[in-house]
């Protein structure tokens, strides 16, 4: 079982964790724009066609739409899967997810994430459990 100083580095660490779940458009004005460039690169790395100023803007206040509530880290990594071929057999990855496939796989990234604090959580509730 962990000692007092690994204790308080597994807390730290589950704070930090709580800390990146919180990084969403919604939170912080900063988030958002990391979200929005990431999503506007990947329009134009695999768009297609060029868009006019008022699509590319529709596009990108859909994909908004879909990701205000996502960590921004989370939608990167899910777009660097995107572009390595890393999800389902079943997409073109030479286009654009849509907006609610992209919020898909960037909320398994965050899911991830919260799951790595609540082990880390049951790890040192279990310590206290024991007694020691």
């Amino acid at each position: 079982m962990p000692n007092q100083s690994q204790r308080r580095e597994i807390e730290s660490h589950i704070a930090e964790l709580v800390g990146f779940d919180e990084m969403t458009p919604d939170h912080n004005q900063r988030h958002s724009a990391v979200t929005l460039i990431a999503v506007s690169k990947m329009i134009m790395a695999l768009g297609g066609k060029k868009f006019s100023d008022l699509a590319g803007e529709a596009k990108g206040e859909a994909y908004m739409a879909a990701l205000n509530d996502v960590p921004c880290w989370a939608v990167e990594e899910a777009l660097r899967k995107w572009y390595r071929g890393e999800f389902d057999k079943e997409y073109d990855y030479s286009f654009p997810p849509a907006p609610a496939i992209l919020r898909k796989h960037a909320r398994e990234e965050q899911y991830l994430v919260r799951h790595r604090g609540r082990r880390l959580r049951e790890l040192l509730q279990a310590h206290g459990e024991d007694g020691v």
